[in-house]
């Protein structure tokens, strides 16, 4: 397990005696990568001029007083909270009630059936003349001239991000570094691991400097005292719960352990069916409803609640058994099995004892 101290104190970027004055920002998702940043950071003294977060209004309420804590720390140690973005309008409003105001759109939707407004389930984007892009279940081929429909679609420069992450948390948060580094000349540090190298673009990343994983900084966060009330013990990833870009296992789980928020799921899910239709955005999976998990969940858990009934009724009746003949000897008990003639439970013993005798090994030829 990687210790604090193993870090070198002086692995730093522009600490405050050489940073020319320079403004220092950082990015927190609240997630293990970027709390383990702000409390180093802290601990090794390094400037903190502004800690910027994006609220979806999604988040499992454990991540939101996990936020509240790391907000108390901050200001306890260096007097300043964090800068929360919210849009304006918040996800229900984009997913169901956005007016779309292109002509192209309006017909499209026209033709299709589909309500001029809201952007339903976000999906992944997908661009221009070298993918194939899905609205509604409309496909065009590879050679098609123009991007077509993309849903929660914000600008172009976006194509790696969901669609619902560009509109309610890196879009904002650009906005708020873009005008940092204009008006203030501001350094930008970000929270990702020295295991995720692909996500690393032109800001700067302290936690590959030092090579910190995934796993290290989970822990560190651990060893301080920020445990996320045991979110990262259930989930793979701590994000929006009703993210549709979940794996299966994650949406049990969430099922299991967040009830009130799998209920507002299933109303979600039947309000986008009800407005979308069985459509790219009425679907929460491109498999899947949420309704239709409902029922797959519901079969499992009754399928595993069957053979632990089952199980334990075959436990007792073997407890049973073996009471019933207590006490009385082997050879006074009969069993007959699969229509053989019957036998005495000793010798039904000595039969399986003779199977058991290991094969005497025959001797060496000469």
């Amino acid at each position: 397990m990687t210790k604090l101290n193993t870090i070198p104190t002086n692995d730093r970027r522009s600490p405050s005696e050489d940073s020319g004055g320079r403004f220092h920002s950082i990015s927190l998702s609240g997630g293990k990568d970027s709390t383990f940043l702000l409390l180093r950071m802290i601990e090794l003294g390094m400037p903190i001029d502004a800690v910027i977060s994006a609220d979806t209004g999604m988040e499992f309420p454990e991540m939101y007083d996990h936020l509240a804590k790391l907000d108390d720390h901050l200001y306890r140690e260096r007097g300043i909270h964090i800068t929360t973005l919210r849009h304006p309008k918040g996800f229900e409003y984009l997913m169901f009630d956005e007016p779309k105001q292109k002509p192209s759109a309006l017909e499209r939707r026209a033709r299709l059936g589909v309500p001029p407004y809201g952007n339903g389930w976000p999906g992944i984007r997908q661009w221009g003349p070298h993918k194939i892009a899905r609205f509604c279940g409309e496909r065009r081929s590879k050679g098609a001239d123009a991007v077509f429909a993309a849903r929660w679609k914000r600008s172009q420069a976006d194509f790696a991000t969901t669609r619902c992450t560009g509109q309610l948390k890196t879009h904002l948060i650009s906005k708020e570094v873009n005008r940092l580094k204009a008006e203030k000349n501001a350094l930008h540090y970000v929270g990702i691991a020295a295991d995720e190298p692909q996500r690393i673009k032109n800001e700067i990343y302290p936690l590959v400097e030092w090579g910190i994983t995934e796993a290290q900084a989970l822990q560190i966060c651990y060893d301080r005292g920020f445990d996320w009330n045991g979110l990262y013990e259930i989930y793979h990833r701590c994000s929006c719960w009703c993210c549709p870009f979940q794996r299966i296992d994650e949406l049990r789980k969430l099922r299991r352990h967040h009830p009130e928020l799998w209920a507002k799921l299933r109303e979600m899910d039947e309000r986008a069916l009800g407005q979308f239709g069985n459509t790219a955005l009425g679907r929460f999976k491109d498999d899947w409803t949420v309704e239709q998990l409902e029922r797959r969940f519901a079969a499992e858990d009754a399928a595993k609640e069957t053979e632990r009934k089952e199980n334990a009724m075959s436990k007792d009746k073997s407890e049973e058994i073996r009471d019933l003949f207590k006490g009385v000897p082997p050879k006074n008990v009969i069993i007959q099995v699969d229509g053989l003639p019957a036998k005495t439970l000793e010798q039904h013993i000595q039969n399986r004892k003779a199977q058991q005798k290991p094969k005497k090994k025959r001797g060496k030829s000469r």
